[in-house]
């Protein structure tokens, strides 16, 4: 892969491309909400390996300001976070939020095993479950889904 780093508005973008075809630009802006810098760092470097943007929040409050004020196509939703938690926060963006942005996929994110939290995510209106830490691999699989999802419907979530 050929990276090229470039100075962006607020954050660092990367773009990747194959040496032996086009570039592809795919986009999507994608919340990620934690607490713990440094998986919003791993994070934030997978996504933009994969030539996205994203913005941070360090908790479920942040991410209910953000959201206000902004649209994503994808949420990254840690479960376990001070101030309000990814269950709690994820339950109010699908009661309180209307049209396209009640219906951003969120996904969970955790470390531990998802089992001890819930049985079934989706009650708890997640679209999808992933441990950390993120890959690419994993990324890729959930951004494919999204992408056919919306192409499909538009309006659709996960």
């Amino acid at each position: 892969r050929i990276a090229s780093l470039k100075m962006g508005t607020p954050f660092f973008e990367m773009t990747t491309q194959q040496s032996d075809c086009p570039q592809k630009k795919l986009q999507m802006h994608i919340l990620v909400t934690d607490d713990l810098y440094t998986n919003r760092l791993q994070a934030g470097i997978v996504i933009r390996s994969l030539g996205l943007t994203y913005e941070e929040a360090v908790n479920g409050e942040e991410a209910i300001e953000k959201l206000l004020r902004n649209s994503y196509d994808l949420i990254l939703m840690d479960i376990e976070m001070p101030v309000r938690n990814g269950l709690e926060t994820t339950e109010y963006i699908r009661r309180h939020f209307r049209g396209v942005k009640r219906k951003t996929p969120i996904i969970a994110i955790t470390a531990h095993n998802p089992g001890d939290f819930f049985d079934n995510y989706a009650d708890k209106g997640f679209s999808g479950l992933i441990s950390k830490p993120i890959t690419e691999e994993k990324l890729r699989k959930i951004i494919k889904k999204v992408n056919t999802l919306k192409k499909a419907d538009p309006k659709a979530s996960l």
